[in-house]
């Protein structure tokens, strides 16, 4: 029995072990998950910040290719200058440039609000990682009580059993010894009563 006792103590060590082992790496990935989490949301700040910048960037390259575009249809509606038309001839790929522009960066705003709404969604996806996670841990805790109760009523079970052997064997060996009194008394017989 004891040697189930031992056995039995043995096998919550290793329960135990094993779920320190599972907690530890879930903590772990948690805490990469928060590491990466806040990772996302320093990479965000940097995006809106670039795209405040570039919005005004944005802004002044509109005014400049309005202002391009109002100075090329001037000039083109004005028959008179000649001048005006080498002119825009001679510069159309700098005037198409600065037409071009606000396109490009139009386009670029647009590619770097996508990328802060995936680092949003990456983080959400994170975030209920990291919930779940938590999750199964605490599932682990539960578990893990539950198997040391089981463990541990086991124990109990054995102990009682090696009690009530015990007891018994008291008992059997206590009648014995009455016995053995009872046979090792010096006899003595009384006389009957004569009839």
């Amino acid at each position: 029995m004891n040697s189930k006792i031992k056995n039995i103590q043995a096998n919550i060590q290793i329960i135990e072990k094993e779920f320190e082992e599972d907690k530890i790496n879930k903590e772990n990935a948690i805490g990469t998950y928060t590491a990466n989490i806040e990772s996302l949301k320093e990479n965000i700040m940097i995006v809106k910040s670039t795209i405040e910048q570039m919005e005004k960037v944005f802004q002044e390259a509109q005014l400049s290719s309005e202002k391009s575009t109002a100075q090329r249809e001037a000039i083109v509606l004005d028959s008179n200058n000649k001048r005006g038309h080498e002119d825009i001839f001679m510069q159309a790929a700098a005037i198409q440039q600065i037409i071009n522009y606000p396109v490009k960066l139009r386009n670029q705003i647009n590619s770097l609000t996508f990328q802060e709404k995936e680092f949003s969604r990456k983080i959400f996806s994170e975030s209920n990682t990291i919930k779940d996670l938590e999750a199964q841990i605490q599932i682990l805790e539960m578990q893990k009580d539950g198997s040391l109760q089981r463990e541990q009523d086991k124990i109990t079970d054995l102990e009682a059993q090696i009690q009530l052997i015990e007891v018994k064997a008291n008992r059997s060996i206590s009648v014995e010894e009455n016995k053995i009194a009872l046979l090792s008394a010096p006899c003595t017989l009384r006389p009957r009563p004569a009839p």
